[in-house]
């Protein structure tokens, strides 16, 4: 990976570690929105996956503070770092970003 040079040094070795975990990969389950990702030789599409709610929209609205009239974004990735933040001001006006430790509008 070329793009592991332009990192600062602290972060060159996630860079590369990741990249190594990559290529012993054997199949990609591609999930829809995703990036480009060429690490992998072999790619399968597949659709999200999804259960029944057990309780309404309006209930889970409540108990996370987002009003009925604001739109969501639900940022959550596997291992993202719990103190991690995302400035307001990227959000467009009347958006509120729900993170897995927080909620920011």
């Amino acid at each position: 990976l070329t793009a592991a040079g332009t990192h600062p040094a602290h972060l060159q070795n996630i860079v590369w570690q990741i990249a190594e975990d990559y290529a012993k990969a054997r199949l990609l389950l591609r999930l829809p929105g995703h990036t480009p990702m060429p690490a992998f030789r072999e790619v399968v599409d597949v659709p999200l996956v999804t259960r029944r709610a057990r309780r309404s929209r309006e209930q889970i609205r409540a108990e996370i503070g987002v009003p009925m009239d604001c739109k969501l974004v639900l940022y959550q990735f596997g291992g993202q770092d719990a103190q991690w933040t995302l400035d307001a001001a990227s959000l467009p006006i009347g958006w509120m970003c729900v993170l897995a430790s927080h909620t920011l509008s």
